[in-house]
């Protein structure tokens, strides 16, 4: 009945609010709780950690966790306008325009990267934006490593 986990918990759209009422009583995460928007007031309830994020959608989401590349074609495969939840690194690719953004893109919750083409597809996504533990990086610009393995740099 009591959940503690420092991974992301995933609640699906056909969990009632009586099921979820008897089977959960409390949650106690490091990380994000994704649920949908009829249960959400119950998933506050039971989740007493300010930590813990709770990300709920509409209809549909897409979660990312690890690393994943987006093309104007599978954006455009959803039937629906869907709810990004990006743990990990999102790539969308050089073909994915405005156009397909504002039709797929019902919002954004950013908790890790979200790898773009062009500078003008940052001003696209912000509107958005839900959440922003992360960043939005144009690709070429990311800041590259400057140590060896595990070894830093050290300037005097």
């Amino acid at each position: 009945r009591k959940l503690y986990t420092k991974h992301p918990i995933v609640l699906d759209a056909d969990v009632t609010r009586e099921a979820f009422s008897r089977a959960i009583a409390g949650i106690q995460s490091s990380s994000i709780v994704i649920c949908s928007e009829d249960i959400e007031d119950l998933v506050w309830e039971r989740c007493p950690d300010v930590n813990t994020e709770i990300v709920s959608y509409e209809q549909a989401f897409v979660f990312v966790e690890g690393e994943e590349a987006w093309s104007k074609d599978q954006l455009l495969a959803l039937k629906e306008p869907a709810s990004f939840i990006v743990d990990g690194t999102l790539i969308l690719e050089e073909d994915v325009t405005e156009d397909v953004l504002e039709a797929k893109l019902r919002s954004l919750d950013l908790f890790g990267k979200v790898m773009i083409a062009e500078k003008r597809i940052k001003g696209v996504l912000y509107p958005y934006l839900r959440s922003m533990s992360g960043s939005i990086i144009v690709k070429g610009t990311e800041e590259k490593f400057a140590g060896i393995g595990n070894v830093g740099m050290l300037s005097l």
